[in-house]
């Protein structure tokens, strides 16, 4: 038994993927989208963010299963588009409302999706079918806090809904 498990395991890249997820420090990143499409944002205030875009704005979601017990913040993690870190602005669980405000999650349920909104400069990002962006944490230790993710982008579409990710992920090849 113990061989055929080796085995199985060894020829595991071998197989065909039509999918991908990403492990990074606190769980499994199941999706990682661009959209032009603008997103509704409960209790946003754009005084809160004077960095942001003007014009051009893209939308960045990463969206994802958290491991047990983890908790998860707008202000635990940037996303950095080619040299520029962009602050979250929003959190969702499930095909809930983007949040804010109060959209804390102080421990993840086990078979529930989150998903984290970023707004990216569209004259930097979102020019590619793909992009390539790092998802850093705000805190240590440094070794964990980046991860390397290729995004899709979905152009004039909205990201898609979290129920119609599997728990293999829907994230484009990583190469």
């Amino acid at each position: 038994m113990k061989k055929f498990l080796f085995l199985l395991l060894a020829l595991c890249p071998l197989l065909p993927r039509c999918a991908e997820v990403v492990v990074f420090r606190s769980g499994v990143i199941l999706a990682a989208e661009l959209t032009s499409v603008k997103q509704p944002v409960d209790d946003f205030d754009e005084a809160d963010f004077p960095e942001l875009p003007r014009q051009n704005r893209i939308y960045a979601s990463v969206t994802l299963f958290l491991f047990p017990g983890r908790s998860l913040s707008r202000f635990d993690f940037v996303l950095n588009a080619f040299g520029t870190d962009c602050k979250c602005v929003a959190t969702r669980t499930g095909t809930g409302p983007w949040r804010c405000r109060g959209g804390d999650i102080t421990a993840a349920e086990r078979d529930k999706k989150y998903a984290l909104l970023f707004i990216l400069d569209g004259r930097v990002a979102g020019i590619n079918a793909t992009e390539r962006l790092k998802l850093k944490c705000n805190f240590g230790p440094a070794k964990y806090a980046e991860t390397g993710i290729v995004f899709t982008n979905r152009r004039g579409e909205n990201f898609t809904v979290s129920e119609q990710i599997s728990p293999e992920g829907i994230l484009a090849p990583q190469k």
